[in-house]
């Protein structure tokens, strides 16, 4: 789930690859809140695992999931009118994981972190011009290709947490825009 800029937007999607954004503007003559499904966000293939909103530099929603995607939406830009509701359409698709993407963060305005099945954490460009030029880094957690990233914590503007299957926390200090250093602490107690 993520909530929109502003808190009158959930976002939420699942097993059936359908993002939905629910309209979730309180009725204050009500105790017992209903909420109804606004419009319909297409793009991904498979099963959601992720979903992130951004309000700054532009609304932005994006999703990851178990097509090694990310899909990103413009809610900027106005939506298409079907029968069957309202439906938009996702304005760019990040590829380069080779495993299902488990995590995103946001690490200031313009950069997309995902952790993955594939045992990488990936630094994107979201303002890119060309879609080629998105991925600008990619990180292996070990030599082994079975260490899952499953979780993403960006701490402030210089470091950023990595949680995964082999129950380490790693955490990435950046040293420049395209390079983080690594550090590694056991998971057991």
């Amino acid at each position: 789930m993520a909530l929109g800029h502003g808190g009158d937007v959930l976002y939420t999607a699942g097993g059936d690859g359908v993002v939905r954004a629910w309209d979730c503007a309180r009725d204050m003559r009500s105790s017992v809140q209903s909420y109804t499904a606004v419009e319909v966000l297409r793009g991904p293939l498979f099963a959601v695992s992720a979903l992130l909103s951004q309000s700054r530099p532009r609304p932005r929603l994006l999703s990851a999931g178990m097509d090694n995607v990310m899909y990103e939406w413009d809610l900027s830009q106005h939506t298409a009118f079907t029968p069957q509701g309202r439906v938009r359409v996702a304005t760019r698709v990040f590829k380069g994981h080779e495993g299902v993407v488990n995590a995103m963060a946001t690490w200031g305005t313009r950069t997309l972190l995902t952790g993955g099945g594939d045992g990488t954490l990936r630094v994107w460009d979201m303002d890119a011009v060309h879609d080629e030029d998105t991925l600008r880094r990619t990180f292996h957690m070990s030599d082994k290709a079975s260490v899952a990233v499953r979780s993403l914590l960006v701490m402030d503007d210089s470091r950023v947490i990595t949680g995964t299957a082999d129950g380490l926390m790693r955490m990435w200090l950046k040293v420049d825009e395209q390079h983080l250093g690594g550090a590694t602490a056991s998971g057991a107690a």
